[in-house]
């Protein structure tokens, strides 16, 4: 599984396809497979990257409040 070091916590992503990255942004909360159908289409055009948010799927969820401005 793929992970980076997001300020505060470990956050992963997925990355699908090749060409202009595209990177897919979900609501406070989600994880990437909100994008699960989108991917397939975006995929054949572009370097499609999805990632869970802080607390959402399989990113750390630290301790503390969660805002969009974090």
């Amino acid at each position: 599984m793929p992970f980076t070091d997001a300020p505060g916590f470990r956050m992963y992503y997925e990355v699908h396809g090749d060409g202009y990255p595209l990177l897919l942004i979900n609501g406070l909360g989600g994880d990437h497979t909100e994008w699960l159908f989108q991917v397939q289409e975006f995929s054949r055009h572009f370097k499609v990257i999805t990632f869970d948010n802080r607390g959402a799927g399989d990113s750390e969820a630290p301790p503390g409040s969660y805002s969009t401005r974090r």
